[in-house]
């Protein structure tokens, strides 16, 4: 976390963090300011998903492909033969890497869980989704942080958003066009 004039960000409401971050005095640039009030509100949204009650995921909807993505994929690989390769690797990748977060939260070792998590988010990332993405992240935080207590929850929003994910890229691949 940057050096922020605040400690217990988990007690203090966000409403009075927010003016914390941001003194004209501070030294700091406006983007900083922003980075800053964009880092809090992540955290806030963390918070608030760890203090709900634990729900099974619910089942992964349907993918829907939609023709502009494939079409940004294609544009971003090159071709069909291409991307049905990287969709392969990702397929395996992902699942390994999700051992490995797995592990990590079990073994509770947040530098494991943060190099793990990061280097999915950066995977994700190549196949623009923005869920799972969100969800890696929020585990990379956690594991940079040092704050494992909602790990196996996120764990599991990661692990519904690459199913997903893996489905929609999985029929991407299969078509013949």
């Amino acid at each position: 976390m940057r050096n922020l004039r605040f400690v217990r960000i988990a007690v203090l409401p966000f409403a009075m963090l927010l003016p914390l971050a941001a003194q004209p005095n501070d030294g700091i640039s406006r983007q900083q300011a922003d980075d800053i009030l964009n880092e809090l509100r992540q955290i806030r949204q963390l918070l608030e998903r760890q203090t709900k009650p634990a729900q099974p995921p619910a089942p992964a909807p349907e993918p829907a492909t939609d023709a502009s993505e494939e079409a940004t994929l294609l544009a971003r690989f090159g071709d069909r033969k291409f991307l049905r390769g990287m969709i392969r690797i990702f397929q395996t990748d992902s699942a390994k890497a999700l051992a490995r977060i797995r592990e990590a939260i079990a073994q509770q070792d947040a530098e494991a869980l943060r190099s793990s998590a990061h280097a999915l988010k950066g995977s994700a990332a190549n196949f623009l989704a923005k869920a799972a993405v969100e969800a890696a992240y929020l585990l990379e935080v956690m594991g940079r942080e040092q704050t494992l207590g909602g790990a196996e929850a996120g764990c599991r929003r990661l692990e519904a958003e690459i199913a997903t994910l893996t489905q929609s890229l999985s029929a991407m691949g299969r078509r013949r066009r």
